[in-house]
């Protein structure tokens, strides 16, 4: 009979990043510890057309992204209105799991520079 093996977890996030994420995340320390952590926040005034953001850390950066709801199609799209394509996704999760493995482009607002990172380290706010 194979003998089982005990698989260990990593610690959370010690290890991957170098330092370890505080206890509680408050507006002071909102992703201070590692590129490509992320959150899942509630829109600010947008209503129903833009329920959530995306909220990612990427070199000292945060990137928050909007995410759509499509009334039409029933689903969530990244980003602002009027790009000629828009990836689809069934449910914010399907979201998280697609960008947790293929790159995400994140644009800066002021300079218009783009950046690739996947969603690696997610955060409760």
């Amino acid at each position: 009979m194979p003998q089982a093996y005990r698989v260990k977890k990593p610690p959370r996030a010690a290890p991957l990043c170098g330092v370890p994420p505080p206890k509680r995340v408050t507006p002071g320390n909102f992703f201070p510890w590692c590129d490509s952590a992320f959150l899942v926040r509630q829109s600010s005034g947008q209503g129903w057309k833009q329920p959530f953001t995306l909220a990612v850390l990427y070199q000292g950066h945060v990137y928050n992204i909007p995410i759509r709801y499509l009334e039409s199609s029933r689903q969530y799209t990244l980003g602002k209105e009027g790009k000629r394509r828009e990836e689809l996704f069934d449910s914010i999760s399907s979201i998280i799991q697609h960008y947790s493995q293929q790159p995400l482009v994140l644009i800066d607002g002021s300079s218009s520079a783009r950046v690739h990172t996947c969603l690696l380290y997610p955060v409760k706010p």
